[in-house]
């Protein structure tokens, strides 16, 4: 067998042998998505042309229609010699012993480009050698560990200065919110389009250090997707998420912002599709007309404080999902649903719907 992939692997052009022999870096039996080996494949630089994703897609594919890559199935082996058999790495790929790497590995390894970590179930990285792994990999460029949990964004991240991010659109963080936001990296992730923060850290300490991004900056320019949780920002912070020009979707969860009272400025949230807003205090919600100018779909859940759902966010509403509101509440949902009903006749006019939830 390895006689016949010789053959066919000589056969190749150039640029589809980098990519074959990239398969290595996966263990027996590991699942690789398309969707990855897109990310790691364009940030390794083994792409080249003008667009990146379709000129992947086609090397894919001439890969498979050699029998070289099978879909579904994998069976690339990868063997990573032992650190002390490695002169100068530039390519890393580790599946497990997290710890052994931390302690022993990781001050041996400052050449290497790419850190790749693949593991069938989440790891987590060691706390205490978390803060200074940015020290010890200032030559990064690629970083792949989708599943390895670390407790706390490292000190000096933003001194990754080769590290690439040209295909990373989703990121999740959990930890310390009132230390991220004092931190300036995110704007860097201009293909960032999904991020989600959640806070884990609820001391008064914490909280009373919380300080929310005032520079719609902060956020990376292309975000369209974006969950916060267990922040308790007071609801004024709303007025950096307003103007985020591509922001489409916002997801409140878990008493993200806090407070009585929220007045939405009118002009903001010029992409906003979708709200979710759940577990809040929130009594009294105010919006102008133009504050919500696309809003089609809205959820909201266990805001039992909330009197009324204000006018200014039923112009261009579709989807209208309550759970867990107050009486007043849904009473002011019924006749959204009233109203909605008795303008489909209208031209233009899209169909409506109302669901009523448990606790409503």
């Amino acid at each position: 067998m390895s006689d016949i992939v010789e053959l066919s692997y000589n056969k190749l052009p150039d640029e589809l042998k980098d990519c074959l022999l990239y398969f290595a870096v996966f263990s027996e039996d590991y699942e690789i998505s398309v969707w990855k080996l897109i990310r790691l494949w364009i940030a390794e630089g083994l792409i080249q042309g003008k667009n990146l994703e379709e000129t992947v897609e086609e090397y894919l594919k001439d890969l498979i229609s050699r029998n070289l890559v099978m879909v579904i199935k994998r069976t690339s082996e990868d063997v990573v010699p032992p650190l002390s058999e490695i002169d100068k790495p530039r390519r890393l790929c580790m599946h497990s012993d997290l710890e052994i790497f931390a302690r022993e590995g990781m001050n041996k390894v400052g050449s290497i480009r790419s850190l790749l970590c693949f593991s069938k179930i989440p790891m987590n990285f060691p706390a205490k050698y978390a803060p200074t792994m940015v020290d010890e990999l200032d030559m990064l460029r690629v970083m792949e560990s989708e599943f390895i949990k670390l407790g706390e964004v490292p000190r000096g991240v933003t001194r990754l200065f080769h590290l690439r991010a040209p295909n990373l659109k989703r990121l999740g963080i959990q930890g310390n919110m009132a230390i991220l936001f004092e931190k300036h990296f995110l704007g860097r992730l201009n293909q960032l389009e999904k991020l989600k923060l959640v806070n884990t850290f609820h001391d008064s300490e914490s909280q009373r250090a919380m300080r929310f991004p005032e520079l719609k900056s902060w956020f990376p320019a292309k975000l369209t997707m974006l969950t916060i949780a267990r922040t308790s920002l007071d609801w004024k912070h709303m007025s950096t998420l307003e103007r985020m020009e591509a922001l489409q979707v916002l997801k409140l969860k878990d008493n993200a912002f806090t407070g009585m009272s929220w007045e939405a400025v009118g002009g903001g949230f010029h992409s906003l599709h979708f709200l979710f807003n759940e577990d809040t205090k929130l009594l009294i919600w105010k919006a102008s007309y133009d504050s919500f100018p696309k809003l089609r779909s809205l959820v909201l859940r266990k805001c039992k404080e909330l009197k009324e759902i204000p006018d200014g966010v039923v112009g261009s509403l579709e989807k209208l999902d309550i759970e867990h509101l107050s009486a007043s509440g849904v009473e002011f949902a019924k006749k959204i649903d009233e109203m909605k009903n008795a303008n489909q006749g209208e031209k233009g006019a899209s169909r409506f719907k109302l669901t009523i939830g448990t606790g409503c």
